[in-house]
């Protein structure tokens, strides 16, 4: 078990270190970019929010559309801003 550092042998390339938008209770980061399949998408926003205890990632509405309109088979799930995508 690995607490408080990296296991290099767990990923290649390096890490890019961000700082947090607000010390709050939420991981903000500010987002510059973003790729699907390797495809830019040319988004940012200020903030959005990283959970690393779950699978949620928030972002603005306009920014999840985007995104998931670039995973073929993703669909809005049940009009709450969420989506589904095949694995």
């Amino acid at each position: 078990m690995n607490i408080g550092f990296t296991n290099s042998s767990l990923y290649t390339g390096s890490i890019n270190y961000l700082p947090l938008v607000n010390a709050g209770t939420y991981w903000l980061v500010p987002l510059s970019n973003i790729k699907v399949a390797g495809a830019s998408l040319s988004l940012s926003a200020p903030s959005v929010v990283i959970d690393t205890g779950t699978t949620l990632i928030g972002v603005p509405a306009a920014a999840a559309a985007a995104i998931y309109a670039a995973i073929p088979g993703s669909a809005p799930f049940q009009n709450q801003g969420l989506y589904t995508y095949p694995c």
